[in-house]
């Protein structure tokens, strides 16, 4: 959908996660860093960084892996403004995604439809 209100339907892969799995694979995110910074005690020198920073940061990806709950794929279909066929990288979508069409340069967002 563009900004004045445009709309057309597209094609694409998408991926959504329930509760369970995202809280499984940031628990198994976090159970590899306190591992793996457990592990790092015995390395020299690196111990004095590794052994607080890999849990840390695996605290910070499982955060992030937890909130993801949809994630869109390749999106075929025509632009809302110009009609032109179009081929997008998604992402993840933690709220609206935007793109520009490459031909005619206009912005306009993805939005999902629940499948009833």
């Amino acid at each position: 959908m563009t900004r004045d209100g445009r709309s057309s339907t597209a094609q694409g892969r998408v991926r959504r996660y329930s509760s369970g799995a995202r809280f499984a694979r940031a628990g198994a995110i976090v159970l590899t860093g306190f591992t793996l910074g457990g592990l790092s005690i015995f390395i020299p020198v690196v111990h004095l960084i590794s052994t607080w920073l890999l849990p840390l940061l695996s605290l910070a990806m499982a955060w992030y892996f937890a909130a993801v709950r949809v994630v869109i794929g390749q999106v075929s279909g025509p632009c809302p403004q110009c009609g032109e066929s179009l081929t997008v990288k998604g992402g993840a979508q933690a709220s609206d995604l935007w793109v520009r069409c490459t031909s005619c340069a206009t912005p306009f967002r993805f939005a999902l439809h629940d499948e009833a």
